[in-house]
């Protein structure tokens, strides 16, 4: 499930972005460059729109399965100089205010 969801965010980020597994089901995008006014939004919007189609599962003589997986996208820009602590908990924060808003049918 886990390599499913990375590639999924892997496919919606720009070539040169990294995206990682902090931990658990979290995963972080760095982006690099400027991505313009509405580039957080976009990325975001990407990133929920490929959590729509079911992920199949499959193990080792097991029947494959399909799960639904969501993503809860919270995002924020990082300033020069600033510590990365403080934007991961910017981050972090948007995530879970994301989470609060009801999802879109």
């Amino acid at each position: 499930m886990l390599t499913a969801v990375a590639a999924r965010l892997t496919a919606e980020s720009r070539t040169g972005d990294l995206v990682a597994r902090l931990g658990g089901d979290e995963f972080v995008v760095l982006t690099h460059g400027a991505l313009g006014a509405n580039g957080l939004p976009e990325l975001a919007g990407r990133i929920r729109r490929s959590f729509t189609e079911p992920i199949t599962l499959t193990g080792a003589g097991a029947a494959p399965r399909m799960v639904t997986a969501r993503a809860s996208v919270g995002g924020t820009r990082f300033h020069a100089g600033e510590q990365p602590r403080r934007v991961l908990h910017r981050a972090d924060t948007a995530m879970y205010e994301a989470k609060r808003i009801p999802a879109c049918p």
